[in-house]
């Protein structure tokens, strides 16, 4: 919704909504819903691929040696899937 707003020049500030906005300008699909189809179609290639390409190895996050102070980073799977 922010970038749409950028492109039309519209600002929090001039107080419309977004189901107006997204009426005018004719947004029938969710572009949230579009990203997250892209986002399951491109968890599949990867999980297709073989255990040491790489993409594999990152989407699960898996790293040797201590672990950081603090909060545990989100993985990919932990932001992308987590609503399965």
């Amino acid at each position: 919704m922010s970038v749409l707003r950028k492109i039309c020049g519209i600002t929090r500030k001039d107080r419309r909504r977004n189901v107006d906005l997204l009426k005018e300008l004719l947004v029938e699909k969710k572009i949230v819903n579009l990203l997250q189809v892209r986002r399951m179609i491109y968890f599949g290639h990867v999980n297709h691929m073989d255990n040491d390409r790489f993409p594999k190895l990152l989407l699960h996050g898996y790293t040797h040696g201590h672990q950081l102070r603090g909060r545990p980073k989100k993985k990919w799977l932990d932001r992308h899937l987590g609503g399965l």
